[in-house]
């Protein structure tokens, strides 16, 4: 791997790092269940940053009791990993969003389109190995339990098994299983 996707694995990893860590802070009474890399967006001619979300079991509660008409277990799994409908949200800064500028205009030294598709596809791969880093980090400084979970979540679902060891995805992402059956 290049210095360029290490530093783009470190900079995502850093980022979801301190996003849990303030979470904690603010609401040190919630449990942190999990995080999110999410929002991915990439045409080949522009590429953003993702946003971090972090989950908590209360937050979860608050959103699903958002929907009194509809059974709440209905909601439950759709909307924990649902990055745009939980508040703990955190925008890339200008720092990270300069990091995936640096790697598109890079990643096509010639212009090409097909160029710069292929460096986003690359760029999107990078979540997941910062996901399994940023658990890592977080379990071992004990700023989150062990069964807290971190994935990227991209529009087609393809990060998700990346970001997970397969008891992990079992457990939470099921429908990864019986769609792979």
């Amino acid at each position: 791997m290049t210095t360029q996707w290490k530093a783009v694995e470190r900079a995502a990893a850093d980022q979801m790092v301190a996003a849990v860590r303030v979470v904690r802070e603010q609401h040190p009474g919630e449990k942190i269940y999990g995080a999110m890399f999410h929002e991915f967006y990439g045409d080949g001619s522009v590429m953003y940053w993702p946003m971090v979300t972090v989950g908590t079991e209360e937050s979860l509660r608050a959103v699903i009791q958002k929907y009194p008409e509809d059974d709440p277990d209905e909601f439950l799994g759709s909307l924990r990993w649902s990055g745009a409908d939980l508040p703990h949200g955190f925008d890339p800064s200008d720092d990270v969003q300069a990091i995936a500028d640096a790697v598109h205009t890079a990643a096509s030294p010639s212009g090409l389109f097909e160029e710069r598709v292929h460096a986003y596809n690359r760029f999107l791969r990078c979540f997941p190995h910062a996901a399994k880093a940023a658990r890592k980090t977080l379990i071992a400084a004990g700023d989150v339990e062990k069964d807290f979970v971190a994935i990227a979540a991209d529009e087609s679902g393809e990060l998700i098994p990346l970001s997970l060891t397969k008891s992990q995805l079992r457990r939470h992402f099921p429908e990864y299983e019986v769609a792979e059956r």
